[in-house]
């Protein structure tokens, strides 16, 4: 019963084998939505249903957004001030062939397990460097920080911040060191095999 104590919605959450145990940030949404829902008696099953594609819609809208601002200021760091036409211009190309890449139609075609994980994964990723490009290296390490709790390829993010030669090498090895620490962290804390072929009902 998914919708009785201990069901398997519960262990969806909480008792997955790794790396699927340690991607709370994608499931939490889901699971408050499902509850919501639940509450006002939508049945346990098509309650999952709704919250997982409300979550999946939504990363995709906030990746979709965040991706067009990034792609608008890299454009302007590279190009100087741009029109407000240009901007838009470049934000659009951007946004369609992100929306338009084999990944994506393959998440609105089939979507899965992973796949609300996956967009919450490319929005924070854009998330963390939009603000290291203003040098807002405390934002962007926060995000990445963030980002752990999604999944372990957000770290590229903070990776690449030590690309950024305008800032200090003192200050981008602090912002891109501290997400990582706190992966270690997580790890430690809450051990498990690493194997992606764990089935989901471990």
């Amino acid at each position: 019963d998914p919708e009785g104590p201990g069901g398997w919605t519960d262990d969806w959450l909480w008792h997955q084998g790794a790396p699927f145990k340690y991607r709370l940030l994608g499931k939490l949404p889901i699971w408050a939505i499902a509850e919501g829902l639940r509450h006002l008696g939508v049945k346990g099953d098509l309650a999952f249903y709704d919250g997982f594609v409300a979550t999946l819609l939504a990363g995709l809208f906030l990746a979709l957004l965040t991706l067009g601002a990034l792609t608008r200021a890299l454009a302007q760091e590279a190009l100087g001030p741009l029109p407000r036409r240009g901007q838009f211009a470049v934000a659009s190309i951007a946004m369609l062939l992100f929306a338009l890449s084999p990944p994506i139609l393959f998440f609105c075609k089939h979507p899965v397990r992973g796949s609300p994980n996956d967009l919450l994964g490319y929005f924070l990723m854009a998330a963390v460097l939009l603000p290291a490009l203003r040098q807002r290296l405390a934002a962007a390490s926060a995000l990445a920080v963030l980002a752990v709790f999604c999944r372990e390829t957000t770290l590229l993010a903070p990776f690449a911040l030590l690309f950024f030669t305008h800032i200090p090498l003192r200050r981008r090895l602090a912002a891109a060191l501290l997400p990582a620490a706190v992966f270690l962290a997580y790890r430690a804390l809450w051990p498990g095999s690493y194997d992606a072929a764990t089935p989901a009902s471990e």
